[in-house]
């Protein structure tokens, strides 16, 4: 009895932690309707959820901006990008992205929610943006039309992980602790946007494997190639560390003098 109910505790931490990384249905349903109410100008609906801080003939023009800019269609399904959720003196606040993905546009929303003294949850601000299916294309990974500095950035993204890499397993056959644990890293790092060519050097900087790639949740945000020097992994092979080790000489063993005859 005591093992099954130790389970459920268990299981029902794991539960909530489960749902603590799932945004709120609520506050999604409250984005998704403050977009369709944008996009069909629905002014008064849009107000009626609205903080005290935005000010009527300020939202209502806003609203009629925002509409003309938008599609003019429902919104599809969206999904949430990100999402925080603060408490303070101030009172409570959620800041939501979501992404709904029109036929011929990405639109990405920003809405901020805050909890009113009466514990209903009011849209303090609404904010979007939206990329067409070109300026998709040039923020995705493509190897078309690139510099050669793209190239060669690229080719450092593949080769320094498998030489670190490489080089770490020898050390570690050749028992060289040390030098295994150091050749997985590289110093400095060159930073390349890939849909750009915009790049900045970092000279003071460690990267595990020597390189890496990242691209953020959001569809506005580039890939970023980091690759950095192996400067342990180099020096290992180049002080000769991939050698075995010498053997250690056996230290001979010290003898007592020896006495001289003793004579009368």
């Amino acid at each position: 009895m005591l093992r099954l109910g130790a389970l459920m505790v268990t299981l029902a931490l794991a539960l909530a932690g489960c749902s603590a990384l799932k945004a709120d249905p609520e506050r999604e349903a409250q984005a998704d309707r403050a977009l369709a109410q944008v996009i069909s100008g629905d002014v008064a609906g849009f107000m009626a959820q609205a903080a005290p801080s935005i000010e009527p003939t300020q939202g209502a023009a806003s609203i009629q901006q925002m509409r003309q800019a938008l599609p003019k269609t429902a919104p599809p399904i969206g999904r949430s990008l990100n999402w925080t959720h603060s408490a303070g003196t101030d009172g409570e606040s959620y800041h939501l992205l979501r992404q709904y993905d029109f036929p011929a546009v990405v639109v990405v929303t920003e809405t901020v929610m805050v909890k009113d003294a009466s514990g209903r949850w009011l849209t303090a601000g609404f904010h979007f943006r939206g990329v067409n299916e070109a300026q998709l294309e040039q923020l995705s990974f493509s190897l078309t039309g690139k510099s050669p500095i793209h190239y060669l950035v690229l080719a450092g993204v593949v080769s320094v992980p498998l030489f670190v890499l490489a080089t770490s397993g020898w050390a570690l056959f050749r028992r060289r602790w040390g030098w295994a644990v150091l050749a997985l890293f590289s110093l400095m790092a060159f930073k390349l946007n890939w849909a750009t060519g915009e790049w900045n050097f970092t000279p003071l900087a460690l990267n595990l494997l020597g390189a890496g790639f990242v691209k953020m949740a959001s569809p506005f945000a580039p890939w970023i190639l980091t690759v950095g020097l192996p400067l342990p992994a180099i020096l290992f092979w180049a002080m000769g560390k991939h050698r075995p080790k010498p053997a250690r000489s056996k230290a001979a063993p010290v003898r007592a003098p020896e006495t001289p005859p003793h004579s009368d």
